[in-house]
């Protein structure tokens, strides 16, 4: 008996020369290892600042170079703060 694993994918339209760039920067399998870091960039972005990140990216307001620079580590830290510790600081939500 076989079973049919679903992997989720993301198909999206291209130009002709972002397929040859592609095809010319980047080694056979790096698409997929360079698009899975990207989209996972994009959800930490879309966690921390909302939809706000997306307007400005959509926008050309802000560039990849800039929001993979931001510093979100206070950000971050804040989310994975236990809630008893919050609680015990003052800094309930």
């Amino acid at each position: 008996m076989t079973t049919n694993i679903h992997r989720p994918r993301l198909s999206v339209e291209i130009s002709a020369q972002q397929q040859l760039d592609l095809q010319k920067y980047l080694d056979h399998g790096m698409q997929k290892k360079l698009f899975n870091i990207v989209i996972d960039d994009v959800l930490r972005m879309l966690k921390v600042h909302g939809r706000q990140f997306l307007a400005a990216v959509i926008m050309h307001k802000l560039s990849y170079r800039d929001y993979n620079s931001l510093d979100l580590s206070s950000e971050l830290e804040k989310e994975q703060e236990p809630k008893d510790k919050k609680k015990k600081d003052g800094k309930s939500k």
